[in-house]
């Protein structure tokens, strides 16, 4: 990653190194990239907490003329940037009650548990522009481990550090699952290698593009070309989702 992209930002070189920690060079770089292309659109962010993915957004939002809908019950981060708008509330609930314009990306990094990020996206598809992007963190758990720099380095990821999230006595499916589900696609082929930082082709047909990079627990794209009804995949039992949700939320 070329670091000087980030100099003539507001950006300090203590906090870009942050962001890249979390995402890894390549990820960052693409991003950062991702954002800077939309002009007068909207861009939503399901997952504030220490606002990396906000501070990207926000680095070219007011040239750009890009409102950004940043939604979480909670976060530690904060901005005055009257182009960011905090929504304090479940991203499930605002994406199933938006009714504002067509946007043009939904970031997606709250809770890890696949019935969580299948229920946000069954409500949030929808709300995407031909064109826009799905964008999904923490997509490559299985098989990686911390590195150095992060707090629990040398442990898998997860609240029980068994790369899984743990919740009511439950070990619950990762973020990588609910992709998988709903767009009926393999994101961990065997021959996969999550120190290969680069962004893999994985999928494509005439409604989406399917890009993932499995280093630094995995980021994966999905452009949607044209529309298509996921949520109508007979495959998945919703009711079922949204209870277990229920279940989930009730046991943070």
């Amino acid at each position: 990653m070329d670091k000087s992209l980030f100099k003539n930002t507001k950006l300090s070189d203590e906090i870009v190194q942050l962001i890249i920690d979390e995402y890894g060079e390549t990820s960052t770089d693409r991003l950062f990239d991702e954002f800077n292309k939309i002009k007068d659109g909207i861009l939503v962010e399901l997952g504030v907490c220490d606002g990396f993915s906000s501070r990207l957004m926000l680095e070219r939002c007011l040239e750009n003329n890009n409102l950004i809908a940043a939604v979480d019950i909670n976060t530690r981060f904060k901005s005055d940037n009257p182009h960011w708008n905090y929504i304090n509330h479940d991203s499930a609930h605002v994406g199933e009650y938006w009714e504002d314009k067509k946007v043009d990306l939904v970031f997606f990094d709250t809770v890890h548990v696949k019935e969580q990020v299948l229920t946000e996206t069954y409500y949030w598809w929808d709300h995407i522009k031909d064109g826009g992007l799905a964008v999904y963190h923490d997509t490559s758990w299985h098989g990686y481990r911390h590195h150095s720099r992060h707090r629990a380095a040398g442990k898998k990821p997860g609240s029980s550090r068994q790369g899984y999230d743990r919740y009511g006595g439950i070990d619950w499916q990762t973020p990588d699952k609910a992709v998988e589900e709903f767009f009926g696609i393999n994101l961990n082929p065997p021959e996969r290698d999550i120190n290969n930082d680069n962004f893999v082709d994985i999928y494509e047909d005439e409604y989406i593009k399917v890009e993932q990079n499995w280093a630094l627990l995995g980021l994966t794209l999905v452009k949607k070309k044209k529309h298509y009804d996921y949520k109508n995949n007979k495959d998945i039992d919703w009711k079922d989702i949204f209870e277990r949700r229920q279940f989930l939320l009730s046991h943070l």
